[in-house]
């Protein structure tokens, strides 16, 4: 690949205003993955992107739930664990891994088999594997074996 497409192609999927160009190459094209560089309250962390749905995750880290954002940098501080129960690809477990550094322990839980697939990705990526531990299991206040399309 050239490096005239392989400019254009980092310009299309780092520009915020490019968002749906970015949604359209990966929809109807050959699966295209890439790390995006998010950057919430000065806590820089990549993320793995690979759909429309990941890239809307990058490009709103900051903005889509900033009540989170902000009740984790109220209460958690150097020495806590921070639980992330239904982590999906891992957004706020990637915030506080980057804020606290290896001044915290993460723990994040996700059931989902593609989203834990991510979110492993994203620790990997992150080199936050000392930081950030993984469950591919859902939290209930029962103990039972459950399928996903059951559960609710």
């Amino acid at each position: 690949m050239s490096s005239v497409i392989k400019k254009f192609i980092y310009w299309l999927f780092n520009s915020s205003d490019n968002s749906i160009l970015a949604n359209l190459l990966i929809k109807y094209r050959e699966k295209v993955r890439y790390l995006k560089v998010c950057n919430v309250n000065d806590a820089h962390f990549l993320m793995d992107v690979e759909s429309a749905k990941t890239v809307f995750h990058a490009n709103t880290v900051a903005t889509k739930e900033p009540h989170t954002i902000e009740w984790i940098d109220k209460y958690f501080s150097k020495g806590d664990v921070f639980y992330d129960i239904g982590a999906n690809v891992g957004v706020f477990s990637l915030y506080v891994a980057a804020k606290y550094d290896s001044d915290i322990k993460v723990i994040s839980f996700e059931p989902e088999a593609l989203n834990y697939a991510q979110l492993n990705r994203n620790v990997y990526n992150n080199n936050f594997q000392d930081i950030i531990t993984t469950y591919g299991i859902a939290i209930s206040d029962k103990t039972e074996f459950r399928t996903m399309e059951n559960w609710w």
